[in-house]
């Protein structure tokens, strides 16, 4: 059985730029591969300079770093592997045309969350068409709502501290490939 072993944790500021220090532990530790819980702006760099620094690791990271900035600013060589997840499922994934329909009317592909918003959007539309125009109604309507959305296909249903609930969240691994983030799994749901 495999085990994960802790070799050690440090943090940035925003807006740091130069990583020395961290990048020296790193590289010493012997680490395989590291979690970073930020975003691109110090992602990338803090990559590139670990990558010169020799380290030949995998880096991983959360939906701040699942963006295209990711993939140019750090360049495909040490960009790639890199291991990221979001709550958000691949564009291909979406019904409806969607993918194809946004890139029309936009010129660009649609972005993480792009196809969650525009149900959100729907159901607040959906809401007002039902008269539901004061916050308390909107509040009501939205707890009580319960149906998949009619792109993304997540059924929108909020536990009663408003969160959506958590067996509706399905969480995808996407890999840095070729200059590209490309699908990796979706990860399953443990009990």
């Amino acid at each position: 059985m495999l085990q994960s072993l802790l070799v050690g944790e440090d943090k940035v500021t925003t807006g740091d730029r130069k990583f020395d220090a961290i990048v020296t532990k790193v590289v010493g530790s012997g680490a395989t591969a590291l979690f970073y819980g930020g975003y691109t702006a110090e992602a990338s760099p803090f990559l590139k300079q670990l990558r010169a620094g020799g380290w030949k690791g995998v880096l991983v990271g959360g939906d701040g770093l699942y963006d295209d900035n990711m993939l140019s600013a750090t360049g495909k060589s040490d960009v790639e592997g890199t291991v990221v997840t979001c709550p958000c499922a691949p564009a291909t994934k979406s019904g409806a045309g969607f993918p194809a329909q946004y890139k029309a009317a936009f010129g660009v592909d649609a972005g993480a969350y792009a196809d969650v918003g525009y149900d959100l959007m729907n159901i607040f539309l959906e809401g007002i068409a039902a008269g539901k125009t004061t916050r308390a109604d909107m509040q009501a309507f939205i707890t009580g709502y319960n149906k998949a959305g009619e792109v993304s296909g997540v059924t929108y249903k909020w536990n009663p501290n408003g969160e959506l609930d958590p067996a509706q969240v399905k969480i995808w691994a996407y890999e840095a490939q070729a200059g590209v983030w490309s699908p990796k799994q979706e990860i399953p749901k443990t009990s």
